[in-house]
Parts: structure tokens; sequence; C-alpha cells
């Protein structure tokens, strides 16, 4: 009986362990999991079992977490960098203002109109950006758009900074109506004349 009974105990210890194997191997792959590790996978072998399917299922959510993680790392990046026109235009403006120490009216108005325009500008680039980061339903605001009328803006406020660059400006435009949000519109041709301008 002794015998039989540590056989058994043998025997059930050894199936234990063999079960929690893989229970063991999720558990350690979960603990190593951070935003700085996600791509650690569980392995995933053996029957088409409940722990099978249970790392399967923890793989694609771990999967689904590094995209939100690098979405939101693009998000970060991207409006970073169409932030940076408007806060700039607002900072230029200020400081040529305060370089002169006795300016005229009309300069300082000039200064204002620039400074709200580009403050306004903000705002939208803003409420567009929030749109896009709420997820993937995709533009909620929708007008009627001219890109014609857009991108001359655009290249209007681009030539003082290819006057700077040495570079010279000549745009030829027609009418191409489209709808959409005209904030988004309106950065998709500056990034274009932007980069036109860097890197030409």
């Amino acid at each position: 009986f002794v015998g039989v009974l540590l056989l058994a105990t043998a025997i059930g210890w050894a199936m234990a362990g063999r079960v929690l194997a893989p229970l063991k191997r999720i558990t350690g792959t979960a603990r190593d999991v951070s935003e700085q590790r996600l791509d650690e996978r569980i392995p995933v072998s053996g029957p088409h079992d409940e722990l099978r399917e249970l790392g399967e299922t923890l793989n694609s959510m771990l999967d689904r977490l590094a995209e939100s993680f690098e979405a939101q790392r693009r998000f970060v990046a991207n409006a970073s960098h169409e932030l940076r026109g408007p806060l700039t235009v607002i900072r230029s403006e200020a400081e040529v203002a305060l370089a002169n120490p006795e300016p005229d009216l009309a300069e300082l108005r000039g200064m204002a109109e620039s400074v709200v325009h580009a403050s306004r500008r903000t705002e939208a680039l803003l409420a567009s950006l929030l749109i896009l980061a709420r997820g993937q339903r995709g533009l909620t605001r929708r007008e009627p758009v001219d890109l014609a009328v857009t991108a001359a803006e655009v290249v209007e406020a681009a030539l003082p900074l290819g006057a700077a660059e040495g570079v010279r400006i000549t745009s030829r435009l027609d009418a191409a109506p489209v709808e959409g949000d005209g904030a988004l519109l309106e950065r998709l041709a500056a990034n274009l004349v932007e980069n036109g301008l860097r890197y030409n």
C-alpha cells in the first residue's frame, strides 16, 4: 500500500508539473512584459487545449497593445511636429516686435494679426488631432474645401521662409473641390511645402 501510495504521489507530481509548466511560462512572460518590452510573446506549442487557447489569446492581446502604444508614439511625434509651425510663427512675430525699440502702430497691428491667425490655426489643428486620437472611427468633421485655396494660403504663408532659405516658391493652382477636414488638409499642403523648402 505504501509503495502504491508513493508511486501514485510521484506520478501525480510529475503530471501536475507537466500540466502546470505552460501556466508557469505564461506567468513568466506576463511578468516580463512592460511598455518597453511589448515584443515578448508566450511560446505556444502542444495540443490544442485550453492552455494553448489561453496563450494564443494573450499573444493576440499583446499584439493589440503593441499596436496601441506604437500609434500613441506616432501621434505624439506628429502632434509635436505639427504644433511647432504655428508656435514658431508666434514666437518669431513677438521677437521681431520686441527687437524694435520704437515699433509703430502698423507694425504692432501686423504682429497681432499674425499671432491671432497662428493661434486660430493651432486651435483648429488641436481639434483635428484630438479627433484622430479618439480612435479609428474616422473623421467626424467634413466640409467643402477647395484645395487650390488652401494651397494658395499655405504658399503665401511660406513665402518668408522660402526667402530666408533662398528658395523661390511659385504655384499654378486649379480649382480642386473636396470634402474633408479643412485644418488637416491645410497641414497636408503645409507639410509638402515645408518639406520642399527644407530638402530642396
